[in-house]
């Protein structure tokens, strides 16, 4: 049960970096579009 449990959270730090990386580059290409236009 523990196993399952460590292998759960390994599964979930990946997908919240790359959540926050998503967010990060949509707020840097709405900057760089807002300064653009």
């Amino acid at each position: 049960i523990q196993l399952e449990n460590v292998q759960k959270q390994v599964e979930l730090i990946p997908r919240v970096l790359y959540n926050k990386s998503d967010v990060y580059l949509s707020l840097r290409a709405n900057i760089k579009n807002n300064i653009g236009s």
